[in-house]
């Protein structure tokens, strides 16, 4: 039970500090924000399971906190277009590729022209296991 008070914590930290980088983005005076291109902000969620969104095994349902990080950016920036990419996997350690996929989707992405503007990484509790 603890452990689920934990990831439930770590999940809102990562939230909260994505969040909180894009409100320091608006202390920038409005000459500076009009030379952000118009293609907007995009960001890039990877990691394990929690970035996936797994809850409520066996069963395997998913609500990943991409969406919620999405709708909360949207919500506070309505006129900056903004893209969350979630790239998790269920059963993914840190110390057993995460890294080595995170470059291979940022080359993937960067081929079909795409880039991120944050990447956030959440990743280690299955290496806990």
């Amino acid at each position: 039970m603890e452990r689920k008070y934990l990831l439930v914590g770590a999940l809102l930290v990562t939230c909260f500090a994505v969040y909180a980088m894009f409100d320091v983005w608006t202390m920038f005076s409005f000459e500076q924000r009009s030379k952000i291109p118009v293609r907007g902000v995009r960001v890039l969620c990877m990691g394990d399971s929690m970035t996936e969104g797994m809850y409520g095994y066996p069963s395997r349902r998913f609500h990943p906190y991409s969406k919620k990080l999405r709708d909360m950016l949207r919500s506070r920036f309505p006129k900056v277009p903004v893209g969350v990419d979630n790239k998790g996997e269920s059963g993914e350690r840190v110390s057993n590729g995460m890294f080595n996929r995170l470059n291979e989707v940022l080359a993937t992405a960067e081929a079909l022209g795409k880039t991120y503007d944050f990447v956030v990484i959440l990743g280690g509790s299955n290496d806990l296991m």
